[in-house]
């Protein structure tokens, strides 16, 4: 049997980034590159859904910049980020 995202445990954001934070030494970064999926717009709200109706997408959580950033802060870690 193929494994896919739908057979994966999902962890919310807060539980994630905390599970991140206990790992991470005092010192060290946990380094991360996320689409942030809410910020898209409309369309892949609607084409996610039916592409993984017909098993050609993955599970996609549409995630916000911000509440990505938050859920990093409530965590107790900080955040920087560069832009080219």
């Amino acid at each position: 049997m193929r494994r896919t995202a739908t057979n994966r445990q999902r962890l919310s954001l807060p539980a994630l980034f905390g599970r991140v934070h206990e790992l991470v030494r005092p010192s060290g970064l946990f380094i991360s590159k996320t689409p942030c999926m809410g910020d898209q717009g409309r369309v892949l709200r609607l084409v996610i859904p039916v592409l993984r109706a017909l098993g050609a997408a993955p599970y996609v959580n549409f995630v916000t910049e911000s509440s990505l950033t938050a859920a990093i802060a409530n965590a107790g870690a900080n955040t920087f980020q560069e832009r080219l």
